[in-house]
């Protein structure tokens, strides 16, 4: 597979199994991080190609960026949506599903190109079952199992996130 891949981040819960999962999907992996500076550089500090950074307001939450972090999605195109079961993560990843037309499954631990789709095993049955579900286009996954140390790569520039409401964008920087 060689279409993109993101990561939608408000925390850190499940980030090195969701980049173990995105390396093995193949394709340029892009994090959008809404959160602390500290969440945007450790995302990059795993190698994805790019973090997109958004900080909420000291009184805004992360979910308020559903909309822009959508958007975004929508104009990247991506195969592959992954988040992590956190809550605020759970409704960006649904928004940007709902933008691109992406199938959405919970407890994902593993991916694969399939013909036009994704093939994912996920877990089910109070996580006593593996099944097997293959997509038609693209698959936006609420990551499952247990997190994994992902193996540090090159860090990632951290961007702005395109459309993030006014006084949340960040400059560009390595």
């Amino acid at each position: 597979m060689t279409a993109p891949v993101w990561i939608l981040v408000t925390d850190t819960t499940l980030l090195g199994a969701a980049m173990g999962l995105a390396r093995t999907a193949g394709g340029p992996v892009t994090i959008v991080a809404v959160g602390t500076q500290r969440l945007a550089d450790a995302a990059a500090s795993l190698g994805p190609d790019e973090v997109l950074w958004a900080e909420p307001g000291p009184d805004q939450p992360a979910e308020a960026f559903a909309s822009a972090v959508a958007a975004a999605a929508a104009a990247a195109g991506p195969h592959l949506l992954l988040g992590s079961p956190a809550p605020a993560s759970r409704v960006l990843l649904g928004a940007a599903a709902a933008r691109c037309g992406a199938a959405l499954v919970s407890g994902v631990v593993s991916v694969t190109a399939a013909h036009d789709g994704i093939a994912a095993e996920r877990l089910t049955i109070g996580h006593t079952v593996l099944e097997s579900v293959v997509t038609a286009g693209p698959l936006a996954a609420i990551v499952g199992g247990e997190d994994s140390e992902a193996a540090p790569g090159t860090p990632a520039p951290v961007l702005p996130m395109p459309g993030a409401p006014s006084g949340a964008l960040h400059g560009a920087r390595r």
